[in-house]
């Protein structure tokens, strides 16, 4: 009888799963390809959940779709709740009235424009492929750069908010008169503060990170070449935009038919009453399918960008995205139902909450207020955070396979143990993304408005301008959302390559350049 079989029950577990986890490690050849369906329960969930849409949808349509969402009933459109009228001839005139612009001038500028807007359309994705590859080559000038201005500018506005309220300590204005706000000594001070403050902060951040920024921009740099040898990555948020926006378009077409069903009498809807309450399932439902697309998306971006870390030769590796999909549609549906309806939950709350909060906003005391303000924060940050440990969970998923929990539990065990390393990606990279963003919408905004601000047709250059910086803005939210999620791969794959290897006995798949910051701060 061998020593392991004296050990209790629980004690030969522990054992048993640490061998595995050796095992595991010590066989460890990047993201493991024999593979098992994790969380199948909360996928059957998933399906079932969109089987009673289904019925709902078949409640409300089964007598044909309300009268005012019959396209070319034009005259039923009261009937709508939401005054939406869906016209027979969907032209460009009357698509804007069913979305509420209905002023005669503004449609003109829009139909006058519209070229301009799509150039610039077709100028947002250059200039956000032009940040890519200034990202992937010169990152390191770009992010020391803004590291080294934000404090100066910061210490630039301190000192001249310092030297206005002491000319103003020493000019007082006229008592009798209304000096304005910006003419006090009080608001002046007020800013010296609170400028001050933000100074001290960025500074200390700066001072403890200074070490840590050095890993950020490698990691840039590896996200630039992650992206740069798939570059068809970048084409994932296009398909995940469309899919979403056509689920949306159905999703709220759905919901404003329930409502407006069972809003009607009985006689003319046998189901009003039953559809009122499903009009509730039906929210909580497109809120959780909105966010599994969202959770899927950002599945298969780890997968490949963690099938390019762990890839020795990164030449040989052979369709990423469409094995990423296989892996997602074959094993991990389930995990990523489980991941989305936790986010979901969160979101349904919050917007019980706030409906509540703007019901009651005349009746309720200001302690009710309060409870209810400070439950949605709570609620806010608490949805941040899930959506934190998902985005990771999914990264450790794509990595070894785990279900759900145990990789939320191994990504915030990482998380905790790289807590400084974590705050300087977020602090400093987050920064440079939105930087970037800011910087797209700008470029576009100026260049529109150059092209239209001598044309004599427009009456509101304000509405193409602002249509050309939205678009711009989404658009670069999307190539930069597949940037953020890559650099967020690679950290938690440097993290697990840091501790499954030592780069002697076994050897790194980090490249050299990441090799070389671990090396330093070895010596360091």
């Amino acid at each position: 009888m061998s020593d392991k079989d004296d050990l209790p029950d629980e004690r030969r577990s522990i054992d048993e799963d640490q061998h595995d986890v050796n095992v595991e490690v010590d066989s460890f050849d990047g993201p493991i390809k024999n593979r098992q369906c994790r969380d199948v329960l909360f996928l059957i969930l998933f399906v079932a959940f969109l089987g009673g849409m289904g019925y709902t949808s078949y409640l409300t349509f089964k007598s044909g779709p309300p009268e005012c969402l019959k396209l070319g009933n034009i005259d039923k459109c009261k009937s709508c709740p939401f005054n939406i009228c869906f016209p027979k001839d969907l032209n460009v005139s009357n698509i804007l009235i069913t979305f509420g612009i209905s002023d005669q001038k503004m449609m003109n500028d829009l139909k006058t424009t519209w070229k301009e807007i799509c150039y610039m359309i077709l100028l947002t994705v250059g200039v956000v492929l032009v940040l890519c590859v200034l990202l992937r080559f010169f990152a390191g000038f770009i992010i020391w750069t803004i590291v080294i201005f934000v404090p100066l500018a910061t210490c630039s506005v301190c000192i001249y908010a310092w030297i206005t309220y002491n000319y103003y300590q020493q000019n007082p204005p006229d008592p009798n008169k209304d000096p304005g706000t910006f003419k006090k000594p009080k608001t002046w001070l007020t800013i010296s503060i609170t400028m001050t403050a933000i100074t001290v902060i960025f500074l200390l951040i700066i001072l403890v990170l200074r070490k840590r920024i050095c890993l950020v921009v490698q990691l840039f740099k590896e996200a630039g070449k992650s992206l740069g040898s798939m570059p068809l990555l970048f084409l994932q948020p296009v398909w995940t935009f469309i899919i979403a926006i056509g689920c949306v378009a159905g999703l709220v077409y759905i919901f404003i038919a329930i409502d407006i069903a069972g809003d009607l009498d009985a006689a003319d809807h046998s189901n009003a009453d039953i559809l009122k309450y499903l009009k509730w399932y039906h929210i909580f439902g497109s809120i959780w399918i909105f966010c599994y697309i969202v959770s899927c998306h950002e599945f298969v971006i780890a997968s490949c960008v963690s099938m390019w870390y762990f890839c020795r030769e990164k030449k040989s590796l052979s369709f990423p995205i469409l094995k990423s999909i296989y892996r997602l549609i074959r094993f991990h549906l389930g995990s990523i139902a489980l991941g989305s309806f936790l986010v979901a939950l969160l979101k349904m709350v919050r917007l019980v909450l706030a409906i509540i909060e703007r019901r009651l906003k005349n009746s309720a005391g200001p302690v009710a207020a309060f409870i209810l303000k400070c439950c949605q924060c709570c609620l806010w940050c608490f949805e941040k955070l899930i959506k934190f440990i998902n985005r990771n969970a999914y990264i450790e998923i794509a990595i070894h396979g785990f279900g759900f929990c145990k990789a939320a539990r191994s990504a915030f065990m990482i998380i905790v143990n790289n807590a400084l390393r974590l705050t300087a990606i977020n602090s400093v990279g987050d920064f440079v993304l939105i930087i970037a963003k800011v910087g797209t919408v700008i470029a576009a905004g100026g260049v529109g408005y150059e092209l239209i601000k001598n044309n004599k047709d427009i009456n509101y250059i304000w509405l193409p301008i602002a249509t050309i910086c939205i678009i711009s803005y989404l658009i670069a939210a999307c190539f930069f959302s597949v940037y953020e999620m890559a650099i967020d791969t690679l950290f938690i794959c440097f993290c697990e390559d840091c501790d499954m290897n030592d780069g002697i006995s076994k050897p790194y798949f980090m490249s050299k350049d990441l090799m070389k910051y671990v090396q330093d701060s070895k010596i360091h």
